[in-house]
Protein backbone atom coordinates (compact mmCIF):
# COMPACT_ATOMS: atom_id res chain seq x y z
CA UNK A 1 0.00 0.00 0.00
CA UNK A 2 1.65 2.83 -1.27
CA UNK A 3 -0.51 5.96 -1.16
CA UNK A 4 0.96 9.97 -0.49
CA UNK A 5 0.20 11.44 2.40
CA UNK A 6 -1.40 14.60 0.64
CA UNK A 7 -3.99 11.90 -1.57
CA UNK A 8 -4.43 10.01 2.08
CA UNK A 9 -5.37 13.16 3.41
CA UNK A 10 -7.78 14.23 0.99
CA UNK A 11 -9.74 10.85 0.25
CA UNK A 12 -10.29 10.15 4.02
CA UNK A 13 -11.06 13.36 5.16
CA UNK A 14 -13.72 13.04 2.42
CA UNK A 15 -14.80 9.84 3.45
CA UNK A 16 -15.21 10.92 6.93
CA UNK A 17 -16.98 14.36 5.65
CA UNK A 18 -19.43 12.21 4.08
CA UNK A 19 -20.28 10.68 6.61
CA UNK A 20 -20.80 13.47 9.02
CA UNK A 21 -23.47 14.77 6.28
CA UNK A 22 -25.13 11.81 5.07
CA UNK A 23 -24.96 9.20 8.48
CA UNK A 24 -23.00 6.48 6.28
CA UNK A 25 -21.98 3.21 7.62
CA UNK A 26 -18.43 1.73 6.51
CA UNK A 27 -17.80 -1.74 5.86
CA UNK A 28 -14.15 -2.67 5.29
CA UNK A 29 -11.85 -6.04 5.91
CA UNK A 30 -11.51 -5.39 9.56
CA UNK A 31 -7.42 -5.62 9.62
CA UNK A 32 -4.77 -3.34 10.61
CA UNK A 33 -2.78 -3.17 7.23
CA UNK A 34 -3.24 -0.71 4.19
CA UNK A 35 -7.02 1.84 3.43
CA UNK A 36 -8.45 -0.21 6.05
CA UNK A 37 -6.38 0.72 8.98
CA UNK A 38 -5.93 4.16 7.26
CA UNK A 39 -9.88 4.25 7.47
CA UNK A 40 -9.62 2.79 11.11
CA UNK A 41 -7.94 5.92 12.36
CA UNK A 42 -9.18 8.19 9.97
CA UNK A 43 -12.63 7.17 12.29
CA UNK A 44 -11.11 7.30 15.20
CA UNK A 45 -9.34 11.34 14.48
CA UNK A 46 -11.82 12.86 12.59
CA UNK A 47 -15.30 10.86 13.46
CA UNK A 48 -15.03 8.43 16.56
CA UNK A 49 -18.98 7.88 16.67
CA UNK A 50 -18.63 6.85 12.77
CA UNK A 51 -20.04 2.45 12.29
CA UNK A 52 -16.88 0.99 10.81
CA UNK A 53 -17.60 -2.72 10.55
CA UNK A 54 -14.49 -5.27 9.96
CA UNK A 55 -15.90 -8.29 7.83
CA UNK A 56 -13.63 -10.63 7.34
CA UNK A 57 -13.04 -14.60 7.72
CA UNK A 58 -12.66 -15.66 11.34
CA UNK A 59 -9.97 -18.51 10.74
CA UNK A 60 -7.49 -16.42 8.55
CA UNK A 61 -6.66 -15.01 12.08
CA UNK A 62 -3.59 -16.02 13.99
CA UNK A 63 -5.08 -16.91 17.50
CA UNK A 64 -8.48 -16.77 16.86
CA UNK A 65 -9.48 -19.36 19.15
CA UNK A 66 -8.74 -16.73 21.47
CA UNK A 67 -11.47 -14.47 20.62
CA UNK A 68 -13.82 -15.49 22.38
CA UNK A 69 -14.78 -12.42 24.73
CA UNK A 70 -14.86 -8.58 24.30
CA UNK A 71 -11.64 -8.24 26.37
CA UNK A 72 -9.98 -10.73 23.92
CA UNK A 73 -10.51 -9.14 21.24
CA UNK A 74 -9.17 -5.54 22.45
CA UNK A 75 -6.03 -6.85 23.03
CA UNK A 76 -5.88 -8.84 19.76
CA UNK A 77 -6.64 -5.92 17.70
CA UNK A 78 -3.86 -4.34 19.52
CA UNK A 79 -1.21 -7.02 19.48
CA UNK A 80 1.18 -7.81 16.42
CA UNK A 81 -0.34 -11.83 16.19
CA UNK A 82 -3.64 -11.12 15.39
CA UNK A 83 -4.16 -8.29 12.39
CA UNK A 84 -7.74 -6.33 13.58
CA UNK A 85 -7.59 -2.68 13.50
CA UNK A 86 -8.93 -1.92 16.97
CA UNK A 87 -10.38 1.65 15.98
CA UNK A 88 -13.02 -0.48 14.17
CA UNK A 89 -16.29 -0.19 15.56
CA UNK A 90 -17.44 -3.49 15.15
CA UNK A 91 -16.43 -7.04 13.72
CA UNK A 92 -18.29 -9.39 11.93
CA UNK A 93 -16.21 -12.68 11.68
CA UNK A 94 -16.97 -15.31 9.23
CA UNK A 95 -16.67 -18.99 10.70
CA UNK A 96 -16.85 -20.72 6.80
CA UNK A 97 -14.27 -23.41 7.89
CA UNK A 98 -11.94 -21.53 5.90
CA UNK A 99 -8.60 -20.09 6.99
CA UNK A 100 -7.85 -17.89 3.64
CA UNK A 101 -7.82 -14.23 3.30
CA UNK A 102 -10.65 -12.72 1.38
CA UNK A 103 -12.82 -16.13 1.86
CA UNK A 104 -15.63 -14.18 3.21
CA UNK A 105 -16.51 -11.69 0.35
CA UNK A 106 -19.52 -14.32 -0.68
CA UNK A 107 -20.87 -13.52 2.68
CA UNK A 108 -19.60 -9.85 3.32
CA UNK A 109 -21.61 -9.04 0.04
CA UNK A 110 -24.64 -10.92 0.82
CA UNK A 111 -24.50 -9.06 4.71
CA UNK A 112 -23.86 -5.59 2.65
CA UNK A 113 -27.34 -6.46 0.16
CA UNK A 114 -29.11 -7.53 2.75
CA UNK A 115 -28.64 -4.52 5.20
CA UNK A 116 -29.21 -2.42 2.16
CA UNK A 117 -32.53 -4.14 1.15
CA UNK A 118 -33.79 -3.58 4.94
CA UNK A 119 -33.04 0.30 5.23
CA UNK A 120 -34.34 0.78 2.10
CA UNK A 121 -37.97 -1.25 3.04
CA UNK A 122 -37.69 1.50 5.93
CA UNK A 123 -37.06 4.68 4.19
CA UNK A 124 -39.69 7.41 4.41
CA UNK A 125 -41.21 8.91 1.40
CA UNK A 126 -39.87 12.31 0.27
CA UNK A 127 -42.16 14.79 0.18
CA UNK A 128 -43.04 14.51 -3.04
CA UNK A 129 -44.21 10.85 -2.57
CA UNK A 130 -41.04 9.71 -4.65
CA UNK A 131 -39.42 6.57 -2.71
CA UNK A 132 -35.64 8.17 -1.48
CA UNK A 133 -32.69 4.98 -2.84
CA UNK A 134 -30.43 5.16 -0.10
CA UNK A 135 -27.05 5.02 -1.99
CA UNK A 136 -25.19 1.41 -1.81
CA UNK A 137 -21.42 1.90 -2.63
CA UNK A 138 -18.14 0.11 -3.08
CA UNK A 139 -15.23 2.10 -3.22
CA UNK A 140 -11.63 1.16 -4.61
CA UNK A 141 -8.77 2.49 -2.97
CA UNK A 142 -5.65 1.43 -4.60
CA UNK A 143 -5.76 -1.92 -3.92
CA UNK A 144 -4.72 -5.31 -5.72
CA UNK A 145 -5.90 -8.48 -7.71
CA UNK A 146 -8.43 -9.46 -4.84
CA UNK A 147 -9.85 -6.12 -4.56
CA UNK A 148 -10.49 -6.28 -8.41
CA UNK A 149 -12.52 -9.48 -7.55
CA UNK A 150 -14.32 -7.78 -4.84
CA UNK A 151 -15.86 -5.18 -7.69
CA UNK A 152 -16.77 -7.59 -9.54
CA UNK A 153 -18.95 -9.19 -6.87
CA UNK A 154 -20.29 -6.30 -5.73
CA UNK A 155 -21.37 -5.49 -9.12
CA UNK A 156 -23.17 -8.54 -9.64
CA UNK A 157 -25.32 -7.71 -6.89
CA UNK A 158 -26.14 -3.95 -8.17
CA UNK A 159 -23.99 -1.98 -5.93
CA UNK A 160 -22.46 0.88 -7.83
CA UNK A 161 -18.75 1.65 -7.92
CA UNK A 162 -16.25 4.25 -7.26
CA UNK A 163 -12.76 3.43 -8.32
CA UNK A 164 -10.54 6.27 -7.02
CA UNK A 165 -8.38 6.81 -10.41
CA UNK A 166 -4.99 8.21 -9.14
CA UNK A 167 -4.53 6.08 -6.29
CA UNK A 168 -2.74 3.51 -8.38
CA UNK A 169 -2.80 -0.49 -9.00
CA UNK A 170 -6.53 -1.86 -8.81
CA UNK A 171 -8.15 1.67 -8.61
CA UNK A 172 -6.30 2.88 -11.68
CA UNK A 173 -6.69 -0.19 -13.55
CA UNK A 174 -10.73 0.03 -12.91
CA UNK A 175 -10.29 3.49 -13.82
CA UNK A 176 -8.90 2.87 -17.43
CA UNK A 177 -11.27 0.25 -18.06
CA UNK A 178 -14.06 2.66 -17.34
CA UNK A 179 -12.88 4.94 -19.88
CA UNK A 180 -12.58 2.64 -22.64
CA UNK A 181 -15.81 1.43 -22.10
CA UNK A 182 -17.92 4.54 -21.06
CA UNK A 183 -15.60 7.23 -22.35
CA UNK A 184 -13.31 6.49 -25.17
CA UNK A 185 -12.57 9.69 -26.43
CA UNK A 186 -11.93 11.71 -23.14
CA UNK A 187 -8.76 13.04 -22.78
CA UNK A 188 -7.52 11.17 -20.31
CA UNK A 189 -8.24 7.71 -22.59
CA UNK A 190 -5.91 9.56 -25.05
CA UNK A 191 -2.65 8.56 -22.23
CA UNK A 192 -3.39 5.02 -22.46
CA UNK A 193 -0.87 3.31 -25.27
CA UNK A 194 -2.75 1.30 -28.01
CA UNK A 195 -1.15 -1.99 -26.60
CA UNK A 196 -2.51 -1.06 -22.99
CA UNK A 197 -6.15 -0.62 -24.99
CA UNK A 198 -6.03 -3.76 -26.26
CA UNK A 199 -5.15 -5.62 -23.52
CA UNK A 200 -7.21 -3.86 -21.00
CA UNK A 201 -10.20 -4.26 -24.15
CA UNK A 202 -10.22 -7.55 -23.60
CA UNK A 203 -9.39 -8.08 -19.55
CA UNK A 204 -12.75 -5.17 -19.78
CA UNK A 205 -14.87 -7.74 -21.68
CA UNK A 206 -14.02 -10.43 -19.33
CA UNK A 207 -14.94 -8.27 -16.45
CA UNK A 208 -18.43 -6.88 -18.03
CA UNK A 209 -18.96 -10.46 -19.53
CA UNK A 210 -19.74 -8.25 -22.97
CA UNK A 211 -17.99 -7.98 -26.24
CA UNK A 212 -19.21 -4.96 -28.39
Amino acid sequence: FNLSAETTQKVLHGLMKAESEMDVWFLSGGTNLGVMRMLGEARAKLAPRAPLIGCTTWGSLPGAHELMSATKLEEAGQGKSVNLDNNHSHFFLIDNGSHEFLAEQPYRTAFEKAVHNRLQVDAKPLRSGCLFKIPYVCICIEGGVGSIGQMHAVSQQGMAILSLKGTGRAADFLGDLALLRFDNQSEDARYISWKDKSLKHRLLCQFFHQID
